[in-house]
């Protein structure tokens, strides 16, 4: 039997796992990279946007962006990934 979460949904493992390793993967490039990376991948937020709102210049929201996006291609989180992909 799958367990229940807030009372009305059962959860697949699978679906879990996914999110779990997700969530590791954004949690080891710390608050402000994760941050942004996610209103740029989700929301497709500007740089000038983020940068208001994190009070840093559009240039380091580029950079900040950049560098989580090589973080999470980086061979060893892309393995976590790889064998979700494959499930």
């Amino acid at each position: 039997m799958h367990e229940r979460v807030s009372g009305s949904r059962y959860i697949q493992p699978v679906l879990v796992e996914r999110t779990s390793t997700l969530a590791g993967a954004l949690r080891r490039l710390g608050r402000q990279r994760a941050t942004v990376f996610l209103a740029v991948a989700l929301y497709n937020a500007p740089p000038e946007l983020i940068g208001e709102k994190l009070q840093i210049s559009p240039t380091s929201v580029r950079r900040t962006f950049e560098m989580a996006a090589s973080m999470l291609r980086h061979p060893i989180v892309a393995r976590n990934f790889q064998h979700l992909i494959d499930d």
